[in-house]
């Protein structure tokens, strides 16, 4: 299999939406009502560094993060990590972990903090950000009033 990671295009996130895991579909949703490729697109558009693992040509996986304006110190720079993907991201299990990895330490290079809420539901989700050496932070159990769990995940420099 030929794997190419390259920066994220609003055509890789619309050619990626319709093949989104489960998983993925349903926690944009639950977080804010989004459709896959509205999530996809908005996440492409407000990034500070976004990625697209092409696998056999094919937009596959795509990550990055943006930068959350409202950190309480201006000299802390904390950054909103994400991550979507197809079911594909199964068939390169080893890769995909050594990458994530390596890209989570280019994000901590621009931000001094990364965060975001997982849908409780999305256990792979959860177990991934654990093994990057995020820390969970507890669950909300209302996320933006919408009556679903989502658990803060953060991981600091």
């Amino acid at each position: 299999m030929d794997i190419q990671i390259v920066p994220a295009t609003l055509e890789h996130a619309r050619a990626l939406a319709p093949r989104l895991r489960q998983a993925d579909k349903d926690e944009v949703f639950a977080s804010g009502g989004h459709t896959p490729e509205r999530a996809l697109v908005m996440s492409v558009n407000v990034s500070t560094v976004a990625w697209t693992a092409l696998l056999d040509g094919e937009p596959e996986i795509m990550w990055g993060a943006s930068s959350y304006d409202y950190s309480p110190d201006e000299d802390h720079l904390m950054g909103i990590v994400w991550l979507l993907s197809s079911d594909r991201m199964y068939e390169i299990p080893d890769r995909f972990i050594e990458e994530s990895h390596t890209y989570v330490s280019k994000m901590m290079d621009t931000f001094d903090t990364l965060f975001n809420y997982v849908h409780l539901a999305n256990r792979k989700s959860r177990l991934w950000l654990h093994k990057l050496g995020f820390k969970s932070y507890g669950v909300e159990h209302n996320y933006n009033g919408r009556g679903e769990s989502f658990m803060l995940f953060a991981r600091s420099k």
